[in-house]
């Protein structure tokens, strides 16, 4: 066994070890997340999520902080803005400040594993700075739920075209259309209004297409997608959802109408096979197969 293994486990037998007498369960399951966390704590009235995360060798610090602050999303919108969520991490990993400032500011407590005593464990000290945040996200995915995809995980599969290829597929169709077109665009994120102003940062997301001036399109080809993948899109949609002045967060005024087209397949767990496409969809994307593409009326598309 490694050292970090090794170190993983003692960690691990002492968050056990201080909560020996608490009511608390390892690796919840819940329908509607994307991930289990390590440990669900009921203490005095309040139940408080702990999740360890670590940086992995060649991982990207900075996706590694927005999959930690989808988890986020997906436990506050499952069980409540009120659950209280804390992130362990290592001290001595590769974080970026500014990384470490946006996990501190978007959860209710961020505890290096060197610190771990039962006061930091068990606090049930709320980040109410967030609870609109929660609210308006919840409201947003109840009325996407009922909404529904207009597909499901057998429309979607994976012919052999890369990236590149599939993205001038989708630019000579949009062309075709005589649309208004702007390639790569960028759109600044929520997290900007997480992190000082002494970063200087302009946090933003890149898309594949913006047509007329509010429809933004993203192609991903994957032969089947990963746990991480649904966690980096769900996030993307999110994050631009919002805008935050002061201590006021709004949603955009007009806001964007979001399309992922995917080329690859769908499928969910064998229990859930359309929890994927339920996830994609109800985080803010009109799915849409690759496979389909040279059939789709994109006019009727971006006039609903």
């Amino acid at each position: 066994m490694s050292e970090r293994a090794r170190t993983h486990s003692n960690y691990k037998a002492m968050i056990s070890e201080i909560l020996s007498g608490h009511e608390y369960i390892e690796e919840v399951r819940a329908p509607e997340a994307l991930f289990r966390p390590d440990y669900v704590i009921n203490h005095n009235g309040s139940t408080i999520f702990l999740e360890i995360e670590k940086i992995n060798p060649r991982e990207n610090v900075d996706w590694k902080t927005l999959q930690i602050i989808e988890k986020l999303f997906e436990t506050k919108l499952f069980y409540g803005s009120k659950v209280i969520f804390k992130i362990l991490i290592y001290r001595n990993d590769p974080w970026k400040s500014y990384c470490i400032q946006l996990l501190q500011n978007f959860s209710d407590g961020l505890i290096y594993l060197d610190d771990l005593n039962s006061d930091l464990l068990l606090r049930t000290s709320l980040n109410e700075n967030n609870i609109r945040l929660w609210d308006l996200e919840k409201e947003y995915q109840t009325n996407r739920s009922i909404q529904g995809s207009a597909y499901t995980f057998e429309d979607f599969s994976y012919v052999d075209v890369n990236e590149k290829n599939g993205h001038n597929q989708l630019m000579s169709i949009f062309r075709d259309f005589n649309f208004l077109i702007e390639s790569n665009y960028s759109v600044k994120n929520l997290k900007n209004a997480y992190i000082d102003r002494d970063f200087h940062l302009n946090l933003s997301f890149y898309f594949d297409f913006l047509i007329n001036d509010v429809n933004i399109f993203d192609f991903i080809t994957i032969k089947r997608i990963s746990i991480k993948k649904l966690q980096d899109m769900a996030i993307r949609s999110r994050l631009i959802r919002y805008i935050k002045d002061g201590d006021m967060l709004y949603s955009r005024a007009r806001p964007y109408k979001m399309y992922l087209i995917i080329n690859g397949k769908l499928i969910g767990p064998e229990y859930d096979k359309n929890r994927y496409v339920r996830i994609l969809h109800n985080s803010g994307w009109n799915l849409i197969p690759f496979s389909e593409v040279h059939n789709y009326n994109f006019l009727e598309v971006i006039r609903r």
